[in-house]
């Protein structure tokens, strides 16, 4: 009895480590969850340059590649429609949860953050529509 509930908890704890990589949001694109460094901001589009260091399965391509290893996030400051697809305004955020502005991120700074990637029928149109974007990331390079 010992051994059925140890191998039933494996199983839940191994479900819910790999369901979130599957995960779609509500207009049925993929989630992405990403952490780097802050390298260009283009505060006229609200876009973030980042250098990707940790990422789930849909930035993992980012990580090591030498051409590909920069990602470019949209972040909305209003609720936005683009591509067909509603999205509500990106919380920016510290680390410890309080709310930040958009001219409080800077160049060099650790973040994270989570949101939807879309267009993803070809590498050259996709968009990381950020949902959070989290300043102050503990980052360590190994």
């Amino acid at each position: 009895m010992k051994k059925l509930i140890v191998l039933t908890l494996v199983f839940v704890l191994l479900g819910v480590t790999f369901v979130p990589a599957f995960a779609k949001g509500p207009s049925g694109n993929q989630l992405y969850a990403l952490a780097g460094y802050i390298r260009a901001i283009d505060s006229t589009k609200k876009t973030i340059t980042v250098e990707v260091l940790v990422a789930n399965g849909l930035a993992t391509p980012y990580l090591y590649s030498t051409y590909k290893q920069y990602v470019v996030i949209q972040t909305f400051s209003t609720t936005t429609t683009a591509g067909g697809y509603t999205f509500e305004p990106t919380r920016i955020l510290l680390s410890g949860g309080t709310v930040i502005a958009f001219s409080d991120l800077k160049v060099g700074d650790p973040i994270s953050s989570n949101g939807y990637l879309v267009n993803t029928d070809n590498d050259a149109d996709l968009e990381w529509n950020a949902i959070r974007v989290t300043k102050g990331a503990l980052l360590i390079k190994y």
